[in-house]
């Protein structure tokens, strides 16, 4: 850190403000009393002397059985800019939800105790957030250009893992659980509104739901060493990983359509009934165009909740007004099949022409599907607007970093964009 930086946080602390940190950096702990204390003074040396922002680092033991909760509190009263949380129940995704909700930072990043990953990454890690070009920002040991040194137990686990995602998920991002990982503050408190799990499986649900939400995901590939002491059981975890994938793929790729279904399948039944009680007074003309209305206005309501997720009343008139055009589209099918029939069958039930109308507006509900998703529904990503660091972090009277300035092009990552959605 340079003095001019130094002095500033130095300044604001002796006035008695506490200015909240740029980037919290999070040390999940689990039974890590052996080399807890070393690698946290090699953190917390490298964020003094070479981090460029205002930071934090926050420890937070889930579970420990062993000594770890009291080196915790220890380093955080003996070191400035360290907090300590202790959570009875383990789980490395329970901690860091404990953590990122709590934090005040504008970034909230994490990395395994043992820091396998090298610190010289975290600045590139976290340079794509502050300047508002992405929302997530992984480190990644499969990406072109990382240097990784594990066993080929371990390689082989990590590239089946991730073969898996692609195939089963449809990821385009190739490491989900490297240990080492930022977000912006904000999109991770929308992210972990959504996610179930609270252990190893944490980081898969979190990238998943970004890339599903098309959120932009940046991949920085790392120069990793594996620990040969990791608390990993690698089996156990395995288990448990492949229980959230098949997890996210009934409620990704099959959940959307199969909600899809039963809406529509409920709004068929409300269509018969409206239907036939009208069709009477109304003829089948009539009776169609008004049971369609109807059933059209809350069909697209109980889509926008339940099938696509979309809540409150920001955009709720727009939705409907498009949905409108998914109305006229089962109008014109519905009515052509109705045409059709009367023109082969003299006097048709009222039976008859209610089913008609319905099967003709299959061609319609795909369309309206077609409409919710990729046009109605379909997520608008603004770009996020870049970090304002404070003085504690930049003084106005500081020139730009160097070290932003000297970041590997390679560090600039692989952007993915704005990734496909489920379907």
């Amino acid at each position: 850190m340079s003095a001019s930086v130094r002095e500033a946080t130095e300044a604001m602390a002796a006035m008695g403000a506490a200015p909240a940190p740029v980037v919290d950096v999070v040390l999940p702990t689990h039974n890590e009393a052996a080399g807890l204390e070393r690698s946290l003074r090699r953190l917390h040396r490298y964020l003094t002397d070479r981090f460029p922002f205002g930071w934090r680092i926050t420890i937070v033991d889930n579970g420990s059985s062993d000594a770890t909760p009291g080196i915790a509190r220890r380093l955080a009263a003996e070191l400035p800019g360290v907090e300590a949380r202790v959570l009875a129940e383990p789980g490395r995704g329970r901690a860091l939800r404990a953590a990122w909700l709590a934090s005040d930072a504008e970034i909230v990043a994490y990395m395994d105790c043992d820091l396998s990953t090298d610190l010289d990454g975290l600045l590139p890690l976290v340079a794509p957030l502050i300047s508002g070009h992405s929302d997530v920002a992984i480190g990644s040991r499969l990406a072109p250009g990382a240097r990784v040194r594990r066993g080929p137990k371990r390689e082989i686990i990590s590239r089946c893992y991730n073969a898996i995602l692609r195939l089963a998920l449809r990821t385009t991002f190739r490491d989900a659980q490297c240990g080492f990982k930022a977000v912006r503050a904000s999109t991770a408190r929308r992210l972990l509104a959504d996610i179930e799990d609270d252990g190893w499986f944490f980081d898969t649900e979190l990238l998943v739901r970004a890339q599903r939400a098309g959120l932009r995901i940046v991949e920085l590939p790392v120069d990793w060493v594996d620990d040969p002491d990791s608390r990993v059981r690698i089996l156990r975890t395995a288990w448990a990983d492949l229980r959230g994938v098949g997890r996210l793929l009934v409620t990704g790729r099959f959940g959307r359509p199969l909600r899809f279904a039963v809406i529509g399948a409920l709004s068929t039944i409300a269509y018969l009934l409206i239907y036939l009680s009208l069709q009477p007074d109304l003829g089948p003309w009539g009776a169609n165009f008004v049971a369609l209305a109807l059933t059209a206005g809350g069909n697209t309501a109980a889509n926008r909740r339940y099938t696509f997720g979309v809540t409150g009343r920001e955009g709720q008139v727009r939705h409907h007004l498009q949905g409108a055009v998914a109305f006229a589209a089962g109008l014109a099918a519905s009515s052509a099949g109705l045409g059709l029939l009367h023109l082969v069958v003299d006097s048709p039930t009222a039976v008859v022409e209610a089913f008609v109308a319905l099967g003709c507006g299959i061609a319609g509900t795909v369309v309206r599907y077609l409409l919710f998703r990729n046009w109605i529904f379909a997520p608008h990503q603004e770009p996020p607007p870049p970090v304002r660091l404070r003085p504690a972090s930049l003084p106005q009277s500081a020139s730009p970093s160097p070290a932003l300035a000297t970041i590997p092009v390679r560090a600039a990552a692989r952007p993915l964009g704005q990734v496909r959605r489920d379907p």
